[in-house]
C-alpha cells in the first residue's frame, strides 16, 4: 500500500510518499503554496516528486492535511459569523 501525504501551509505545500509495507519513503517534494488556489500547489508537488522518479507508483491512499484555517483562526484573520 502507498500513501501520498499533503500538508498544504501557508507558505509551503509538503508531500510524502510512503510505501507502508516496508516503511520506506518513495518521495518528498516541497514546494511554494499558489495562495490564489491552494491545490494548484499540491499539484506542483505531485509534478515535482513524479520528476524525482517516484512516477508509475500506484497510490492506494492520500491523507490530506491543511494548516492554513488553523493560522487563520490563531490569526483572528478570518469572516466574522454568529450563530
Amino acid at each position: 500500500m502507498t500513501t501520498l501525504g499533503i500538508d498544504i501551509g501557508g507558505t509551503f505545500t509538503d508531500l510524502l510518499l510512503l510505501d507502508e509495507t516496508s516503511g520506506k519513503l518513495i518521495g518528498r517534494a516541497k514546494v511554494s503554496t499558489t495562495p490564489t488556489d491552494p491545490s494548484q500547489g499540491a499539484m506542483n508537488g505531485v509534478v515535482e516528486l513524479t520528476a524525482s522518479g517516484a512516477q508509475g507508483v500506484a497510490i492506494s491512499f492520500v491523507c490530506h492535511a491543511t494548516t492554513i484555517i488553523t493560522n487563520a483562526l490563531l490569526q483572528h484573520r478570518t469572516a466574522r459569523g454568529g450563530l
